[in-house]
């Protein structure tokens, strides 16, 4: 396993080595860790020598309509993760499928209870009124305008 760096408060909860990238044609030598704050996802070379380590922070990820923008899709003949956040996203794919799944609930559930506090607004594009969690991401019924409440 890679080297991370982890907060004093941060503790892993999931980790899973074997990940797939999203690329047509790549090795699943990838390694991707869930905590308590972050996504960490560990791109290997061929040799299993560490090329890069990126860091997506959970307070980034995209809640839409309740939702959180967790979610199963199907590329390259694979199903892959994708998690949105607000400035970029993350794709890979497990070699099991249950842990995709156990991946999201963990996922989903940890940010619904990191941000249960309701808010009530107008959309600031047409004004109509726009309700959801503080802090996430909500889309108005009529014009489809996004926008952090």
């Amino acid at each position: 396993m890679a080297k991370i760096n982890l907060l004093d408060d941060e503790y892993i909860i999931l980790k899973e080595s074997g990940i797939t990238p999203d690329l047509s044609m790549a090795l699943a030598t990838d390694e991707v860790i869930f905590t308590n704050k972050n996504i960490i996802y560990i791109n290997k070379g061929f040799f299993g020598d560490n090329k890069k380590i990126d860091y997506f922070s959970l307070d980034e990820i995209k809640i839409i309509d309740g939702n959180v923008q967790a979610f199963e899709v199907e590329k390259h003949n694979l199903k892959y993760l994708e998690i949105d956040f607000q400035d970029r996203s993350l794709i890979f794919s497990f070699d099991r499928g249950a842990s995709r799944q156990k991946w999201i609930e963990e996922i989903t559930n940890l940010i619904k209870s990191k941000n249960d506090s309701k808010v009530t607004t107008k959309c600031i594009t047409c004004g109509a009124q726009i309700s959801g969690t503080r802090g996430q991401y909500a889309k108005c019924q009529y014009c489809k305008s996004e926008q952090i409440l």
